[in-house]
């Protein structure tokens, strides 16, 4: 779906938290958008890992499990955005043109 978004280049997609890590931190991207439930692992871990190590990208979390609980780990850990795959789909673009736009 991100790929067929006009303007928006998806340099990686990964299904293993340690794939996600490895690659964001290869790539360097702008954006990452990632969700809670991965196989072997978990998006959150994915989440602080990267922001232990790397400042930047900016982070989207974007997810079936949008419970009040997840949201606060996921924002405490640094994520920018909190987004329910399910009604917040479209909220996707004019964030990341938000984000893009000041980075």
């Amino acid at each position: 779906m991100l790929a067929a978004m006009s303007g928006v280049e998806v340099v990686g997609h990964a299904e293993t938290a340690a794939d996600a890590i490895v690659g964001v931190l290869a790539a360097k991207p702008d954006v990452v958008v990632l969700d809670i439930k991965l196989k072997a692992g978990s998006g959150i871990e994915v989440l602080r890992t990267i922001k232990r190590r790397i400042a930047e990208p900016a982070v989207i979390m974007l997810t079936n499990y949008a419970t009040d609980v997840y949201r606060t780990k996921c924002l405490q850990a640094g994520a920018e955005y909190f987004l329910d795959k399910t009604n917040e789909f479209e909220q996707l673009r004019p964030i990341i043109d938000e984000l893009t736009r000041t980075q």
